[in-house]
């Protein structure tokens, strides 16, 4: 065993022998860490078959007031879509909960409706599935008032108008990073400047190296995180959230009257931050935003629950909808109710009173906004 050594260095001048072996070892790294790629991080998936509708002669609803609509039924992003008398995703649900039942409701954007999956994927679902499966002498109704394309004030509004009716016991705001859009929102880019920043993160990583393709995200979390581009959504978003104080002002505002809703019948209020999928590497970009967020959410006597851990390293495309939609798939739904019920087993025992008494209206609703999407 100790000729081979012994003869290359007869053959070869000692620098150049420390070099080979130098590159022999570097090679051998890059094949173990290759082969560690590979049996850890799968191929991507093809996009996933959406469930097929059980009517295909169902209309398809491609305007955001369609799926705000009462009564709504149609095909959205590929799958069913319907919504009860009230205009939310799901059955119809009676006014009051049955005697015992702990009723959840949560508010928040496409993510919190389950954009382009079942609804019974969605994570408000799959929360209450986790809750009832915890709990043997306890029982839970999640109902999802989540709506696509609508900001923290319009969700608020929304969670007011529907907690009139539906008194929910406990009440969740589901918040994604473009929630802070509204009249104050500084948009710093051009339409064509962000399609070619969604375009390049769209963009899979076509190489035959899976250990090449894992990298790259993580290369891309840092970049974003320490030089983002001029331009780019995530150095709009941060200016908007860390150097806009009238865009963050309207922020805290929609918190405060969750906040009011809250303590009129001393229910408890959590929020879920939900993870943007992408730039899953060592940094993520938009964490000073989560964690401001997280911050605010904390000092009104919120509970917090934060993604971000959860799907650090996943692999995103693994995750999304479809293929150039990062909005989560069943099993990135999956990860937001796992993580949201982690937390909520945690809350105070008095956060699971069912059957409260409500002192009155909660908030009067009003503006533009209200009437754009129904709440009025």
């Amino acid at each position: 065993m100790g000729e081979v050594p012994a003869r290359l260095s007869r053959m070869l001048p000692p620098r150049t022998t420390r070099i080979a072996l130098l590159l022999a070892s570097f090679t051998l790294i890059l094949g173990l860490a290759e082969i560690a790629a590979r049996l850890t991080s799968p191929d991507s998936p093809p996009a996933p078959l959406p469930p097929q509708p059980a009517d295909s002669d169902l209309p398809e609803l491609k305007k955001l007031n369609q799926l705000a609509r009462p009564n709504a039924l149609g095909i959205h992003r590929d799958v069913l879509y319907r919504t009860n008398s009230r205009g939310i995703r799901g059955p119809e649900t009676n006014a009051a909960a049955a005697p015992g039942i702990l009723r959840i409701g949560i508010v928040g954007d496409s993510v919190t409706v389950g954009w382009g999956v079942a609804e019974e994927d969605a994570y408000p679902r799959q929360l209450e599935r986790i809750l009832n499966a915890e709990f043997a002498n306890r029982r839970f109704e999640v109902l999802n008032f989540g709506l696509a394309g609508i900001n923290a004030d319009v969700a608020i509004r929304r969670l007011s108008k529907l907690d009139e009716f539906y008194r929910p016991d406990l009440l969740i705001y589901g918040f994604t990073p473009n929630d802070i859009e509204g009249p104050n929102y500084l948009n710093l880019s051009s339409p064509k400047l962000r399609a070619r920043f969604g375009k390049e993160n769209l963009k899979p990583v076509d190489s035959p190296s899976r250990l090449y393709a894992r990298l790259v995200p993580m290369l891309k979390s840092i970049r974003e995180f320490y030089w983002p581009a001029p331009g780019s959504p995530s150095a709009e978003r941060l200016h908007n959230y860390l150097e806009n104080p009238a865009a963050w002002k309207d922020f805290e505002a929609a918190l405060d009257r969750l906040k009011a809703m809250g303590e009129r019948s001393d229910r408890c209020v959590h929020v879920l931050i939900h993870t943007q999928i992408m730039y899953l590497g060592l940094l993520h970009p938009l964490s000073p935003i989560y964690e401001k967020v997280g911050e605010a959410a904390r000092s009104r006597g919120f509970g917090v629950t934060q993604t971000l851990e959860e799907y650090r390293f996943q692999n995103e495309r693994r995750l999304w909808v479809r293929a150039k939609d990062p909005h989560p798939n069943r099993e990135g739904h999956a990860i937001l109710a796992r993580a949201l019920a982690d937390d909520l087993l945690a809350l105070p025992d008095h956060c699971f009173e069912a059957d409260r008494k409500f002192k009155g209206p909660s908030y009067t609703l009003g503006g533009t906004w209200a009437g754009t999407w129904g709440l009025k």
